[in-house]
């Protein structure tokens, strides 16, 4: 499970992520959702922490706002169906969409 804090009072959610990518961030996108310090980046998917894999607080959702508003998720199955009733994977993709259509 994840916590998910939007820097612009989108939300806070507890999202149930399965699979993806982490993400670098770099000014002026913030990370909006990561995962737990337990968590580690598995890149030979043998569920098992390995010394050249990453553990910590890995970001897998961020968030940038200049010209217009950009989001980044590491993995499209938080939206897909049978993914998107976990948790508060819903709400994060609702006050996603309407964060980057609200008017600025």
């Amino acid at each position: 499970r994840l916590r998910c804090d939007w820097s612009s009072d989108v939300c806070s959610s507890d999202l149930v992520y399965f699979s993806g990518c982490s993400l670098k961030t770099s000014e002026p996108a913030v990370a909006v959702a990561s995962t737990a310090a337990t968590s580690f980046g598995d890149l030979d998917l043998d569920i098992e922490l390995d010394d050249d894999e990453e553990q910590g607080i890995l970001t897998i959702a961020a968030a940038s706002e200049m010209e217009g508003r950009m989001l980044v998720v590491g993995d499209s199955n938080i939206a897909a169906n049978g993914y998107v009733e976990q948790g508060d994977n819903l709400a994060f993709i609702i006050q996603a969409i309407e964060w980057l259509l609200r008017e600025r």
